[in-house]
């Protein structure tokens, strides 16, 4: 029989906090994880997304329902080769100036790296990664805005047959319109409404 997490997720860099507590059990895969937080968090799901846990990540495949460039995007700015790359492409009037061919380079480079290391997937029970109370993740909605939400695994319960699982047992405050520019913008939208 499955076991319940119990889990505190939290949006990054908002205060007052965006926070939900919520409950699953722990043979789900990534796939109806991510679901489960799109709704309780109550984004509408068109964006790319990963986890990252204990050094692994496992991430969303760029599909028709994403924008491809979000993952291209995603991939480039991560790369220390690009980094150097754009060090040493930018002038002394502070414009840069880049090669396409050699981004591509970057991106082909980056693409085999990531099939390389790539251990879990979607499809993979969140048991694998996820495990005893205290453990910490994060998972990243839309790399454009990029929410990091901060996961905390509170308890490690058994399951409750008289229960209905996934179930949301508190939280506080409407997470951010859908691709309002980040913290940044969403404070501004905040602003701006009072």
């Amino acid at each position: 029989m499955a076991n319940i997490l119990q889990l505190k997720i939290k949006l990054a860099e908002i205060e007052p906090p965006i926070w939900r507590t919520f409950q699953v059990e722990d043979n789900i895969t990534f796939k109806s994880l991510h679901d489960i937080i799109q709704t309780i968090m109550g984004w509408e799901d068109y964006h790319m997304y990963e986890f990252v846990i204990d050094g692994f990540i496992v991430s969303c495949e760029e599909g028709s329902t994403f924008n491809p460039a979000e993952g291209f995007f995603r991939q480039l700015t991560s790369s220390k080769k690009f980094q150097e790359l754009l060090d040493k492409a930018e002038s002394d009037d502070g414009t840069i100036t880049l090669d396409p061919e050699e981004i591509n380079e970057i991106f082909k480079a980056e693409e085999e790296t990531a099939k390389l290391k790539s251990t879990y997937h979607l499809n993979s029970p969140i048991a694998e990664l996820i495990k005893e109370e205290g453990q910490t993740f994060r998972y990243v909605y839309d790399f454009g805005d990029n929410w990091v939400h901060e996961v905390k695994v509170e308890q490690v319960i058994d399951k409750d047959p008289g229960k209905v699982y996934p179930n949301c047992v508190a939280g506080a405050r409407a997470c951010p319109p859908e691709d309002c520019g980040s913290f940044i913008g969403y404070y501004d939208l905040l602003r701006i409404y009072e």
